[in-house]
């Protein structure tokens, strides 16, 4: 191998394992944002040597993040990935010591519309909007992978993300009434979400019938968080859970149980053709704001990722 190439990779290598187990907070980060963000740091690196810059992973200049940017946009890459990307810089230059030298958004592209992200969701990224029936989905995978089945239930059935369905343990998180998120919470923000419907009850029956009389979480047999976050995604893949593949993830699940929410209440969601005079404002923004809650957000705008906007009725 060059040793120019094995040089700076062993340097980036080293100044990731140093800084990327905390975010910028102090507070720990996620696996996944662990992962995404080593991943794209070589990949910078990687495409400023495509472009003739031997920039060194210590020492990288105004310059070279400037001809990424431009690099990207060329690409036509969509705005919430340029934008992350610039995130994922911007951390990298504070872990170097050279604070500021990303700059806004607006300074590294040429287009001024990179700059507004959209979190409102476009398409309908639930299950049931792809053409999956959920239920009927589940029980094929329940089949052969009962594990996954359990983990993909819980997310139906109370809009969890994938770790903290892992980190479920439905002996201790479960009262008659509620479901306490605890562990493997986002940011540490733990809630409560009620049991309100019989999809729900049924599912917190069938989770602590599944580990019986233990205090076990929904994972197998001796793996770690970590194993287990991989194996899901692996299986997922198995069986077509993905976008390229059937077109949707498990997070879809988090979209499909929102929907539902959303239209229990009578609130048919704007990316299932909803517009807005539904119902009076008040009682809308209620709705939202209880989808917020139950997802974990702190923000009703973010929660429009998984709904979308209410957009004024034609007349």
């Amino acid at each position: 191998m060059n040793s120019e190439h094995k040089g700076w990779k062993d340097e980036l290598q080293s100044i990731i394992a140093k800084h990327n187990s905390t975010r910028v907070n102090g507070k720990v980060a996620s696996h996944k944002t662990q992962a995404d963000r080593a991943a794209y740091l070589f990949k910078f690196f990687y495409d400023l040597r495509e472009m003739g810059y031997a920039a060194s992973p210590s020492n990288s200049k105004q310059k070279h993040i400037q001809a990424a940017c431009e690099y990207y946009e060329s690409k036509n890459l969509s705005a919430a990935t340029l934008q992350t990307y610039l995130m994922h810089l911007r951390v990298y230059c504070r872990w170097i010591g050279k604070h500021g030298i990303v700059g806004k958004t607006a300074e590294r592209f040429s287009s001024p519309e990179i700059g507004k992200r959209i979190y409102a969701a476009q398409t309908d990224k639930s299950w049931s909007g792809n053409g999956i029936e959920v239920l009927e989905k589940l029980q094929e995978i329940k089949s052969t992978q009962p594990i996954l089945y359990m983990q993909l239930l819980m997310e139906a059935a109370f809009g969890l993300r994938c770790k903290e369905t892992i980190c479920l343990r439905p002996h201790i998180h479960f009262d008659e009434s509620n479901l306490h998120v605890v562990d493997g919470a986002k940011n540490g923000k733990q809630r409560t979400i009620p049991i309100e419907t019989e999809f729900q009850k049924r599912a917190m029956l069938e989770a602590k019938e599944f580990v019986g009389r233990t205090t076990n979480r929904l994972i197998h047999t001796g793996n770690t968080l970590k194993q287990e976050i991989s194996l899901y995604y692996r299986l997922m893949g198995k069986f077509g859970l993905t976008k390229n593949g059937l077109g949707v993830t498990g997070h879809g699940l988090r979209h499909e149980f929102a929907h539902a929410f959303m239209e229990s209440y009578g609130l048919k969601p704007p990316v299932k053709g909803g517009e807005s005079g539904q119902m009076n404002a008040e009682a809308e923004e209620q709705i939202r704001l209880e989808v917020s809650n139950r997802l974990g957000h702190n923000r009703v705008g973010i929660t429009a990722a998984y709904y979308g906007a209410f957009k004024a009725k034609k007349r």
